[in-house]
């Protein structure tokens, strides 16, 4: 069959869009944003797809990511000031890495070799099945201490939880690295370049967010949230593993 584009009903300088129906002229519609010339799928434009999306991060996730890696804060900030099109939407970007680092610490877990002490049996069980997910039921703990503790910003509850979805998003696939070198150099104390990882990139991302604030008051004020945030997890983190350690007898 032909390359030819899909028959797109037109009238006179207008095209009507075949995803939503709306008559509009140009190369995109004004009501969707679908472009209005519709080709065949074939081979060669799922080629072009893979290359574009790799060469062309103008958009979505990739460039979310970029954004969070180079500027993370300013990134945040500047989708609640209203510069939303060009970034993955918190939801989608906090349900991609979250799932993304799950499945990575599951399979990494489960193809390291076993160890013969209960304790280290049961975190890595831990690791491997609840890690991500005890991030995501503290999100919302921890989006309150962060609110609480620059509420002088004046920044709402919901605004902060989107602050708090990319920057978690972001440091769950800033985990997966961090395990696979452990997995490597057995020596390397995970937890310390874990937290070590978490402090800078949390620091760095209130500087910049909360930009009208002084810089030595957000550093105080992120480290404080830091060491709050911390001390939950690893509290709920160790009774779950003595729990885990406990039920293998």
């Amino acid at each position: 069959m032909s390359n030819s584009p899909i028959l797109v009903i037109s009238n006179g300088l207008f095209m009507k869009c075949k995803n939503c129906g709306t008559e509009t002229d140009g190369k995109f519609c004004r009501n969707c944003g679908q472009e209005l010339e519709i080709h065949r799928i074939t081979v060669s434009h799922l080629v072009h797809e893979i290359v574009h999306t790799f060469t062309h991060l103008e958009k979505g996730f990739l460039f979310t990511f970029r954004k969070l890696l180079a500027d993370p804060g300013r990134m945040q900030r500047q989708y609640l000031e209203g510069f939303r099109v060009k970034y993955q939407r918190p939801f989608s970007m906090f349900f991609i890495c979250s799932t993304a680092s799950a499945l990575c610490l599951y399979w990494l877990n489960r193809l390291s070799g076993s160890s013969a002490d209960r304790e280290q049996v049961a975190f890595n069980y831990f690791l491997q099945h609840y890690y991500v997910l005890l991030h995501i039921l503290l999100l919302p703990f921890y989006t309150l201490i962060t609110w609480v503790l620059f509420k002088p910003s004046k920044y709402n509850y919901a605004e902060i939880l989107v602050l708090g979805m990319y920057m978690l998003a972001f440091m769950l696939l800033l985990i997966i690295p961090v395990y696979l070198l452990s997995a490597g150099i057995p020596v390397m104390k995970t937890r310390f370049v874990e937290t070590t990882v978490f402090a800078v990139y949390n620091v760095c991302t209130f500087i910049r967010f909360f930009n009208k604030m002084a810089w030595w008051k957000v550093i105080i004020m992120s480290i404080v949230n830091l060491a709050i945030n911390y001390l939950v997890y690893v509290f709920i983190m160790e009774w779950a593993v003595k729990v885990l350690a406990n039920s293998s007898h």
